[in-house]
């Protein structure tokens, strides 16, 4: 039997032995090092198991008929105008209707002196009356055979002659009263009491309000979409909007600035809107499927354009840049989405592209907590 000095002794039996513990100690760190693989895989996957999606809030939303308009600076101006003149010499009289002040149709607004005109219509008046005696007369002496054709054709002549002389001074004497030509507001009266007026001579200028006019320029690649007829709404500088309809859509450019005139008009039978003020015309010229949202959810991508967070049928969040087209006084109108879409309303700013979320419906909150299986 090999005692141990003897052991140690030889050579060959000291290098086995150590080639030998060295296998072990090697195959016995192996097993340490997968334990402790599997150990941290084990671990990963608990933990990976246990982690809870992010919660947000997120609302169905439907796309609505949203109308284009066209944005046009324009001015109130009266329907129509006129100076209203004299058609006769003749010093004012009277002015009636105060500058300033509404006049109906046929209102007198300034009376010049009758003078002799109300004479003048009374002997013309006779002399008819004298013509159609003779003419009369000629008739019964033509059935009694005494008068000739000539003669009854000349009585003739002398009544319709006559006749006309007295329109002509009904028609002087009914001028010395001016009147206004419709409906509408004295808006200046350049005379007095006691001026002599010729014909041609302004008495007032008139206007008409009713209704009222809104005019402005669009441009070329605008003017097509707009249509006589279509809507408007007339932003005033009070902040009031009113409803109008285009009336006259220019078929032929200003020469110096390409534009074209565009007319609207609107209601004014108060007369309470005035004449020459600046408005904002807003024309619609059709519709788009657009959003409301709330302004809070626009955000900004990585290239800086403007967007929203949605989410998609697997509930994993989407990015959808979209164009502002109108807002409105709970938030705003938005172009590029889906016409169904599933908005996140609450945590959008907490998720990004791609992840995966759970979701409490807005418009369902009792249901489950909904998650991607």
């Amino acid at each position: 039997m090999t005692s141990s000095k003897d052991f140690w002794a030889n050579k060959n039996y000291v290098s086995s032995a150590i080639i030998g513990i060295a296998l072990v100690l090697w195959l016995a760190s192996g097993l340490f090092v997968e334990s402790q693989d599997e150990a941290q895989a084990s671990g990963e996957d608990i933990v990976e198991q246990t982690r809870e999606l992010t919660r947000v809030r997120a609302r169905h939303i439907e796309a609505q008929a949203y109308p284009q308009v066209v944005s046009v600076t324009a001015q109130t101006q009266a329907n129509r105008f006129v100076d209203v003149r004299a058609e006769v010499t003749g010093q004012v009289e009277a002015l009636p209707v105060a500058e300033g002040s509404e006049v109906d149709r046929g209102e007198v607004i300034c009376r010049l002196a009758v003078e002799d005109r109300a004479q003048r219509v009374a002997e013309a008046q006779a002399a008819v009356d004298q013509a159609q005696i003779d003419y009369d007369g000629a008739l019964r002496l033509k059935s009694e055979g005494f008068q000739s054709e000539t003669a009854i054709a000349t009585a003739k002549s002398l009544l319709e002659s006559a006749k006309a002389n007295l329109l002509r001074r009904q028609l002087d004497l009914e001028k010395t009263s001016i009147r206004a030509p419709f409906a509408g507001v004295v808006d200046e009266r350049p005379v007095e009491i006691g001026d002599l007026l010729r014909p041609g001579d302004t008495c007032a200028t008139v206007i008409d309000l009713d209704p009222l006019v809104v005019a402005g320029e669009v441009s070329e690649a605008e003017v097509a979409a707009i249509k006589i007829g279509g809507l408007a709404r007339i932003r005033l500088a009070s902040g009031e909007n009113v409803q109008a309809s285009i009336r006259y859509v220019s078929r032929r450019a200003d020469d110096a600035t390409r534009t074209f005139r565009v007319e609207a008009v609107m209601d004014n039978a108060d007369m309470r809107l005035m004449s020459g003020a600046t408005a904002g015309m807003d024309i619609q010229v059709g519709t788009v499927p657009a959003h409301m949202i709330s302004a809070s959810l626009l955000t900004l991508d990585d290239k800086g354009e403007l967007g929203v967070r949605v989410l998609d049928d697997s509930k994993r969040v989407r990015f959808y840049r979209v164009e502002l087209v109108g807002d409105a006084s709970n938030g705003v109108w938005v172009t590029g989405l889906p016409d169904s879409t599933l908005l996140i309303t609450v945590g959008h700013q907490y998720v990004g592209v791609g992840e995966e979320v759970a979701v409490v419906l807005e418009d369902a909150e009792a249901a489950a907590l909904s998650t991607v299986k």
